[in-house]
């Protein structure tokens, strides 16, 4: 009982923190728009000068854009008030921010895993070789008593099924984390669909200020978590750079939260394009029920693709709704009247 009441207040404050990290980002973002370097500017002028100019040195310098590029004239407008102009402004700016932010952060915690780094390797030195070697032996004990936990874990989780179950057991915590980054997402999504903020235009648009207050969520949530691991961790661990790890943190293509993104996005813009609620009450209805089935323990497997990879029910019967509903239309296409409509 104390374990599923922790858990609660575990998800509680996650969720609590996700909605004050996204009001305080919209004030900040809206307070402290500065200008950027115009990296998309010089991206572009680099792309089309040979085009243009060829060898041409003066050309060259005739076309290079400003080193700084402005904040655009409004904050957060509806997509479908923006002109070309306008639209070309913000591309610059937030493509500018989007590109930059990782980049900075990344700098930030390399220079605090640096900094934290070299201090524990002061202290140490400072303390003398007798505490360094009390402190190795203290740390092999504690290792070595965390290994014994670990394998009696490990035991117990083989010999009851609570330990492969994907809601119980020291999984929990990651799971409760997972849930919560989906519905930050969709709570960012669903925002931009009442306010104007998501479109369809040109196969669907973003504004770029959530793309943006996205990003800053992720990069300041690894900030903390590097700040958690600099404090935790002896000198001998900070030697391993996460650099890498905060760069592609949220790059298209390459990044598991940008894609989660990215999927909640194309959900946003499909109910645009939607004419009738029915279709989002039965992908909602699948979803759900494959979600209970899980979290029931049952994961029935018809189509085997692969040791690990298998189709389930739900995904079996909206593929065929998909493949009834593509029939019907085009029967009605061709005659007129779909199935058992009468003309």
């Amino acid at each position: 009982m104390l374990h599923h009441v922790a858990s609660l207040k575990f998800w509680l404050c996650r969720q609590l923190y996700g909605y004050i990290c996204f009001i305080v980002s919209l004030l900040a973002m809206h307070i402290m728009l500065i200008p950027v370097p115009n990296v998309v500017g010089l991206l572009k002028w680099m792309v089309n000068v040979r085009k243009e100019c060829g060898l041409d040195i003066h050309c060259h310098l005739e076309y290079f854009p400003p080193i700084l590029t402005e904040p655009p004239p409004r904050f957060l407008p509806k997509l479908l008030e923006i002109d070309e102009e306008e639209s070309s402004a913000r591309l610059h700016y937030w493509g500018a921010v989007l590109l930059l932010s990782p980049v900075v952060m990344a700098g930030t915690c390399e220079a605090m895993r640096q900094f934290f780094r070299l201090t524990k390797m002061c202290i140490i030195i400072t303390a003398g070789a007798d505490s360094q070697s009390q402190q190795s032996s203290t740390y092999e004990l504690l290792q070595n008593v965390d290994s014994e936990a670990a394998s009696d874990t490990e035991i117990q989780d083989l010999a009851t099924d609570d330990g492969r179950h994907p809601f119980k057991g020291p999984s929990v915590y990651f799971t409760v984390g997972i849930v919560c980054y989906h519905l930050v997402c969709a709570d960012i999504v669903a925002v931009a669909v009442v306010n104007g903020w998501i479109s369809t235009n040109h196969g669907g648009d973003f504004a770029w200020e959530l793309w943006a207050l996205w990003q800053q969520l992720c990069l300041w949530t690894l900030l903390v978590q590097n700040l958690a691991r600099c404090v935790t961790m002896d000198s001998n661990a900070l030697e391993v750079s996460t650099a890498k790890t905060v760069l592609l943190y949220t790059a298209p293509f390459l990044s598991e939260p940008a894609d989660t993104m990215k999927d909640w996005v194309v959900t946003g813009i499909c109910l645009l394009y939607a004419t009738k609620w029915i279709g989002f009450a039965v992908g909602a209805g699948l979803v759900g029920l494959e979600l209970v089935a899980v979290a029931g323990g049952y994961t029935p497997q018809l189509i085997r693709i692969s040791d690990k990879v298998h189709i389930r029910p739900p995904a079996i019967v909206l593929q065929e709704c998909l493949r009834a509903k593509r029939g019907c239309m085009q029967r009605r296409r061709h005659h007129g009247r779909c199935g058992g409509e009468k003309t």
